[in-house]
C-alpha cells in the first residue's frame, strides 16, 4: 500500500500447514528456510491416532539432503544433482540417492 512500510524479511521464512480430507491421513508440515537451505517436519496421524513423523534436510549449500525417520530410527542421505533441460534453463536441484537406508 502507499506510503507502507514493507518488513524485509530477509532471507529467513517459516510455516506450518495442515491437510486433512477424508479417507487420507491428517498431515502436518512445518517448513524453516534459510537462504538455500530447508528443514521440514512431516507428521502423519491416522484415525487412531497413530503418528509418523519424518525429519528432511535440505542443504542446497552442500548439495546434500539428509531424511530421517526417528521412530524408525532410519537416516538416508541423497547427493542432490542440478537438473534442466538440454540447454541448461530452468535448472533446479533435485535428490539423487546415493546411500541406502541405514540404522542409526
Amino acid at each position: 500500500m502507499k506510503g507502507e512500510k514493507q518488513k524485509d524479511w530477509g532471507n529467513n521464512v517459516s510455516f506450518e500447514m495442515v491437510v486433512s480430507r477424508d479417507g487420507v491421513p491428517k498431515t502436518t508440515y512445518k517448513m524453516w528456510m534459510k537462504d538455500s537451505d530447508i528443514r521440514m517436519e512431516t507428521i502423519e496421524r491416522d484415525d487412531q491416532g497413530n503418528t509418523k513423523k519424518a525429519i528432511s534436510l535440505i542443504l542446497n549449500s552442500k548439495n546434500v539432503m539428509y531424511v530421517y525417520y526417528p521412530d524408525e530410527k532410519i537416516a538416508m542421505k541423497m547427493k542432490l544433482v542440478a537438473q534442466g533441460d538440454s540447454l541448461g534453463r530452468n535448472s533446479t536441484k533435485s535428490p539423487a540417492p546415493t546411500l541406502p537406508p541405514s540404522k542409526i
